[in-house]
């Protein structure tokens, strides 16, 4: 599994995966049009593998000066990191082996 941030805006920008446990917390710096491994995994065994996002409580978007453009939360309504089902690109580009793609454009920071 290989899960990607692509970051199809004209800025640069930085993606904070914020958790409760400091030790997971990670940042991805992504510049514009370009693309970001946010995580991967491999199958062991015939397990459906999806990113994992269930230890981070926010996710917060900022450009190069830190100012904050978005923050996804879980429960929110709308386009939304969380809502992998939803809002994430998925393909199969070889067997068992599965690519999740969320593209972050200009009208998500809006």
């Amino acid at each position: 599994m290989e899960a990607n941030i692509i970051n199809q805006t004209t800025q640069d920008l930085a993606v904070e995966f914020i958790s409760l446990d400091q030790n997971l917390n990670k940042t991805l710096e992504i510049s514009n049009n370009n693309v970001k491994r946010f995580q991967e995994g491999f199958d062991v065994g015939n397990d459906f593998i999806e990113p994992y996002l269930i230890e981070y409580d926010s996710v917060v978007v900022k450009n190069s000066s830190e100012q904050i453009l978005k923050v996804y939360k879980p429960n929110d309504s709308g386009k939304n990191i969380f809502k992998i089902d939803a809002y994430w690109i998925s393909s199969e580009p070889s067997k068992n082996f599965f690519k999740y793609e969320y593209e972050i454009t200009s009208e998500d920071l809006e």
